[in-house]
Order: structure tokens, then sequence, then C-alpha cells
């Protein structure tokens, strides 16, 4: 039953002190009858899990009645651990009496000395009196008995509880985000209590495992955890935890599908390309990609940033362009990187050969020419490159894969160059 000299009471402690509760019993559950009659408690209570034995006790509408006219009455409390706090303890209550004070109520606690306190509240008044008794020397597996000394009384709210000081324990970083396969990694918190050691603890096992002693946290699958710090009170300090929250997820993967490592071959002056595929998935920033190395100003790119979506980049084709200047050997190293990706590279290599041409027909082609199209057979993401009689570049791009026809408008020679390949046709 709450009442509002209570109220006024709790609110002050909550402002100075915080207070640490071993049990707690409002009797909000006896609904029967009231504390403000003389025939308002004339239902027996049997107890509940706090207060398993009880003798004359009774259900008086939100608090329990203790005695009659003619004898005492008490309720004792389940086993207690008391010896927390270095045995330090307080028993408070809510009492009044019946029209008038018929006695005293005394406490006892299991191996120490009794204590009694008087009041002056009778039911005449709708307030309670609030008594709170200290307690030192408590101990495992003791009980609390509430008794009157003679006749009647009605109790309510009664509490047994430590008094301590927050300590404040708190991690400075409250959601930790880690990869499967991450290294192990600690985040201690800080405490004002410096005495009690942390003990560490994994909501889920199955993603995140943790040392007790240490903190030391070990990623074991995809998913989220709350690892949580526990303190015990030194007799100052309040027992107290905190926590913060592990997620988990699959870490960001590259992928390059066609080619290993591209290799080109282009004339000297001008330049060939390769079509690779790239895509990705579990990324929390765009892919970005760069050629370095000796010879990276011989290579170019179609794109040097991806955009991912939702963490992932569908399968792309991104052209690599070789356009050397001088006859020779020549490399770079084409790197994709994303936030919390491992890199992915691969080796560019291009040799450059002397310019072929009109004349020098290698590697001839099979191409044929039909209704002023120049057809023929070719893979996919060569340089077709179509030249007339004078020299002059008509047509310039890459082939796809299969079958290809290329729709001319002019007459005569024609120069056909794919990839590395060239043959002359006549339109």
């Amino acid at each position: 039953m709450r009442k509002i000299s209570l109220i006024i009471a709790l609110t002050f402690v909550v402002v100075f002190i915080s207070q640490a509760q071993i049990l707690q019993e409002d009797f909000s559950t006896l609904t029967n009858g009231d504390n403000t009659t003389t025939s308002g408690a004339g239902v027996a209570w049997t107890g509940d899990s706090n207060f398993p034995t009880v003798s004359s006790a009774y259900q008086a509408g939100g608090a329990v009645k203790l005695g009659t006219s003619s004898k005492a009455g008490s309720i004792i409390s389940k086993v207690l651990d008391l010896s927390v706090n270095g045995g330090k303890f307080n028993v408070s209550f809510d009492v009044k009496g019946w029209t008038t004070v018929e006695g005293s109520i005394k406490v006892t606690v299991t191996g120490l000395t009794a204590q009694t306190v008087t009041y002056t509240a009778t039911m005449a008044s709708t307030a309670f009196e609030n008594k709170v008794l200290s307690f030192t020397g408590g101990t495992a597996n003791s009980t609390v008995t509430i008794e009157t000394t003679a006749k009647r009384a009605y109790i309510d709210n009664v509490n047994v509880y430590i008094s301590c000081t927050a300590s404040n324990i708190a991690f400075a970083t409250p959601t930790v985000t880690k990869f499967t396969g991450d290294a192990a990694f600690t985040q201690t918190p800080t405490s004002l209590n410096t005495t009690s050691p942390f003990t560490f603890a994994s909501s889920a096992t199955s993603v995140a495992t943790v040392n007790a002693t240490t903190g030391l946290v070990t990623v074991v699958g995809i998913g989220t955890s709350t690892i949580t710090a526990s303190q015990i009170t030194d007799g100052t300090y309040c027992a107290s935890s905190a926590g913060y929250t592990l997620n988990v997820t699959a870490p960001p993967t590259l992928t390059v599908t066609d080619v290993t490592n591209p290799s080109l071959t282009a004339d000297a002056g001008k330049s060939v390309s390769q079509v690779i595929n790239i895509s990705a998935v579990n990324l929390t920033t765009n892919l970005g990609l760069a050629i370095t190395g000796a010879n990276a100003s011989l290579f170019s790119l179609s794109q040097y940033s991806i955009t991912q979506t939702g963490g992932n980049v569908p399968n792309t084709s991104v052209t690599i362009t070789y356009s050397p200047t001088a006859v020779g050997n020549h490399s770079a190293t084409l790197t994709m990187a994303s936030t919390g990706a491992i890199d992915l590279s691969r080796s560019l290599t291009g040799t450059a050969t002397i310019a072929s041409g009109l004349n020098e027909l290698s590697n001839p082609l099979n191409v044929f020419v039909e209704n002023k199209n120049i057809r023929f057979n070719a893979g996919a993401g060569e340089t077709i490159d179509i030249y007339n009689a004078i020299g002059q570049k008509l047509v310039h791009g890459l082939t796809v894969e299969g079958f290809n026809s290329i729709p001319m408008t002019g007459q005569g020679v024609m120069l056909v160059r794919v990839g590395n390949r060239t043959t002359k046709v006549i339109l």
C-alpha cells in the first residue's frame, strides 16, 4: 500500500544514496479488507514467497495486520544472505496501531540482537510511520522476523537493504562492431569501485566468448551478444553491472572474375583494352580502384570508384586500357579497396611492339564482308580498330563474345585489327 509519508522518504533516499535491495514486500496482493476500521481485517493471510511463515496475520487492504485482541502476531522472511556489505544492512517498514497503540514492534534477525521500536500512529490516521533499523554482523542463511510485542498492529512496505554508493560502472563504447575472423579484443569498464574485481559474461557464446576475469572477447560467429561486466559490493559501493552490445557480421569481400592478372599487348603509340568484372558484399564504404607502380601512367581505368548499395556491389564491368608510348615491357598494380575489407590486387602487364603498318599482316583473322558489314569472331573485351587505305582510323571499340558485325559506309581496302591480330578486307 502506498502512502504520502513513504513517497517523501524514498525521494530523499534517491537523491543522496543508493539502495541495494535484498527483500521488498509491499503487500499489494492482500486486496481484502482495510486498515482503517476495526472490522476491516478479518481474512487470514497465509504468507507468500517473501514471508512464507506467518502467525496471526490478516489481510488489511494492501497491508498486513499482525495479532488479535488476545495475542501477538508475526511474519518471518524467507532465507536471506545478509553477509554482503560486510554484514551491514537495514530493515525498513511502515507501521500503525489499532484504535490505540497496544505495544511495540520487535525485529529479530538470525544470530543478532533483536531491536524493538515504538510508534504513535493508529488506524484513525491514513498515514503510517516509517521505521528504519540498522544491523551489523549479518550472515548467510538468515531470516528476519517482524512481530508485535502485544496484540495488534498494521505493517506495510517491508524492505531489507544495504545502503551504498553507486559505482557508476560504465563502458566507454556502448556498441562494438566486429567481423568474423577479427582478432580478440578487450574493452574494460570504468568504476568508482576500485576494490572489487570485474566478472565478465557473454549473452550469446555462439557469437562471442569472453574471459570471465580479463574481459578478453573472442569472436565466434555472426550475430549479436551483450558483454556484461559485474562487481560485487565492497562495503561502500553497491554491487553493479554494465554491458555493451557486440555486433558481428561477415567481413567485406571483394571478387574479380574473368581474369587473374590482365596481360595486354599493343603497338607503341596505340591502345588496347581488356574488361574485368568486379563484385563485392558486406561493404561499409564505396569500392575504390587505383593503379600504382613504375608504369602506372600507361594504364587507365574506365572508373575509379564503384558505389555500394546496402553493402553490396553487383557484378560491374571495368575496362583496363593499356596505352604504351614506346616499345618494351611494362607493369603496374591494380588495387581494389574498401574500409574493413582485405585489399584485392591484380598485376597488370603490358607488351608494346613496333607499330605495324598497312603492309604488316600478322596473325590474320577470319574476317569476311557481307552487305557492307565486316564480320568476324572474337572474345569479349578485345579492342577493334578499322583503318582505311591511307591509315585513317574509322572504327574503335570493344568486341563482344562470339560473332561481331561492324557496319561500314566506305569502300576500298580496309585494315582490321582485333587485339594484336590484323588482316585486311576489301569493301
